[in-house]
């Protein structure tokens, strides 16, 4: 399996080797939960922030009180008893981060906009109607 330069370099920096997955066997891929769902409904649902800050305090309390001690339904343990027992098996971060980007070409609009997964950016006019290489982080 060959991979793209950039993530391999991803791979090594962070000491990992990528294991590709077969083709239509389902069984073979880890379990996908919804998160971004759990987090949305359970989280961010009737609240209000101040400012990022803020944002982060309540999000802190929340996972400290409720969603890091509640008993997940597939493996039957909190996520923290999880995180207790897989912690001496986790190795630390390297010292220089590793930049994340995924970058796409692009064309702009006559009205200078740049599309990308249904969302609309602006454009220098110097670019607009060429390519652009394009980075979201």
């Amino acid at each position: 399996m060959e991979y793209q330069a950039e993530f391999a370099a991803f791979a090594a920096a962070y000491g990992f080797t990528p294991k590709a997955c077969a083709v239509r066997r389902p069984q073979t891929k880890g379990k996908v939960e919804r998160p971004f769902s759990y987090i949305y409904s359970n989280f961010f649902l009737g609240r209000s922030f101040r400012d990022l800050a803020d944002m982060n305090a309540q999000g802190r309390t929340w996972l400290d009180t409720l969603a890091n001690r509640r008993k997940h339904g597939t493996t039957r343990e909190t996520p923290w008893d999880r995180f207790l027992r897989e912690k001496p098996q986790l190795r630390p971060l390297p010292e220089q981060l590793v930049p994340v980007a995924l970058t796409v070409s692009r064309s702009s609009t006559r009205d200078c906009l740049i599309s990308y997964d249904g969302n609309y950016t602006t454009a220098s006019r110097t670019g607009t109607r060429r390519a652009a290489a394009c980075g979201w982080r």
